[in-house]
């Protein structure tokens, strides 16, 4: 082992502006934008960031402040996934970059390790041995 080697400590991957904008709002966004395919299809659409315009966005308590804001913050994917019809493999995948995120974006410390908790348990939860469906019934409850 090389004691020298450091391991990165930002994300590798990174979901579209429009779920970054969510987490920055506080506003719920389905996870799948932080799993695999919804990294992918940002990577993809990267290009067309300078590319698709600006609309304008107010800002402020009373909407007083008026800026240009990126199209791609506001628009949201076709192929996201409900939270719901998520397989666990794709919650388990998502949830450590949707954390990150969260850390990232200035989340008050306590509620990022809510989250990272409730994820630990989830993984290592007793009902992921019952078969067929006890991985889905805790993709359920996550959901609600």
């Amino acid at each position: 082992m090389d004691q020298r080697a450091s391991v990165p400590t930002h994300a590798q991957a990174s979901p579209l502006p429009f779920a970054l904008e969510k987490v920055r709002k506080y506003e719920h966004v389905k996870l799948w934008y932080f799993g695999m395919e919804g990294c992918e299809e940002a990577r993809l659409n990267s290009f067309a960031d300078s590319t698709t315009g600006y609309s304008f966005a107010a800002f402020g308590e009373d909407a007083a402040t008026v800026a240009l804001r990126p199209l791609s913050t506001l628009s949201k994917s076709p192929k996201a996934i409900p939270d719901e019809q998520l397989l666990f493999t794709q919650l388990s995948i998502a949830k450590t970059l949707y954390v990150q995120t969260m850390t990232e974006l200035g989340w008050p410390a306590e509620y990022c390790k809510a989250w990272a908790q409730l994820y630990t348990i989830l993984e290592n939860h007793r009902f992921r041995r019952i078969e067929p469906h006890g991985e889905q019934v805790l993709v359920k409850y996550h959901a609600q």
